[in-house]
């Protein structure tokens, strides 16, 4: 069994969640318009030996028409180091499954063409090349690319470009992960 709580952690930092302060230490927060997959959230977080809360919901702010799910943690020591913890020292930390679990949450597919893209518009031009080299690392096949993502108004976000060589690989990754841990309603991000 892997490490419970740098797999919650790590994915509260870097994918659909977060990593907050409150008092002395910290908790984590996650949210999804998908339950199955918060369900498998909230069951790691137990694992971890973490306090999570009951499910929440509102409406999402794309559109306001998808139910949004989310809970959080109580604090934790446990928690806090991961908050103040450099982003490369995280993506070193990153094995297949974390690279699963945020693409879960902040991928898409190309379902004609099947290339992946995972989206950190958290990250830097610098920490994105730093995850390229990373996701390189576990999939050695062919390196993924840094894309923009430019609005009309002028800001740009950048998300990893995974061509379908490579793609081919971790989807195969990712449908074993979604039907090992019955997350039926993230199937579509499988699709080869």
């Amino acid at each position: 069994m892997k490490d419970a709580l740098n797999f919650m952690a790590l994915n509260a930092k870097l994918g659909d969640g977060g990593i907050y302060k409150s008092g002395v230490n910290c908790y984590l927060y996650f949210s999804s318009t998908s339950l199955d997959l918060l369900s498998y959230k909230r069951e790691m977080c137990k694992k971890a030996g973490l306090k999570p809360s009951d499910f929440e919901f509102g409406t999402s702010g794309y559109g306001g028409k998808k139910k949004v799910y989310n809970f959080r943690t109580r604090n934790s020591e446990k928690i806090t180091p991961f908050k103040y913890m450099d982003t490369k020292d995280a993506i070193d930390l990153i094995d297949k499954e974390s690279l699963i679990l945020w693409y879960l949450d902040d991928g898409s597919l190309h379902k004609r063409k099947k290339f992946v893209h995972l989206y950190c518009n958290t990250l830097t031009e610098d920490e994105v090349q730093y995850l390229i080299d990373k996701i390189y690392q576990l999939y050695p096949y062919k390196k993924c690319a840094l894309r923009w993502d430019r609005k009309k108004d002028g800001r740009k976000y950048p998300y990893i470009y995974m061509s379908a060589v490579t793609a081919r690989y971790f989807l195969k990754d990712v449908a074993e992960f979604i039907d090992n841990n019955d997350i039926p309603s993230m199937s579509y991000k499988a699709a080869i």
